[in-house]
């Protein structure tokens, strides 16, 4: 009986670390998104929402080196990307639409923590 039991507590242990890598992985991916549309927000000079964003990473992701660093790394992705293939900048009323959506994303994403 004791057998069972501890065969159960490790399965229970490796699903919720399990879950636990693939709630992390969505949630460095939703940071990520954010961050490619900052790099967009930056070369269209929408600073505005670039504020914004940065605010919304700070607000609602914990204060963990890997959350800034996808940040950083997708805003410096975005903007390069953007810049390379000669994006044209949409409206700024389309774009503030566009970051309302993945600032609530993001929010979701870490509704819960802290």
């Amino acid at each position: 009986m004791r057998a069972l039991v501890l065969l159960l507590l490790a399965a229970a242990t490796v699903t919720a670390g399990a879950v636990q890598a693939q709630d992390l992985a969505a949630q460095r991916r939703v940071v990520s998104e954010l961050g490619l549309l900052n790099g967009q927000a930056l070369a269209c000079r929408y600073l505005d929402e670039v504020r914004r964003m940065k605010q919304a990473v700070i607000a609602h992701a914990p204060q963990e080196r890997v959350f800034g660093a996808d940040f950083d790394k997708a805003t410096n992705d975005g903007f390069l990307r953007f810049r390379s293939e000669g994006g044209r900048c949409p409206a700024p009323a389309v774009f503030a639409g566009r970051v309302d959506a993945r600032i609530e994303a993001l929010a979701a994403s870490f509704a819960g923590e802290g």
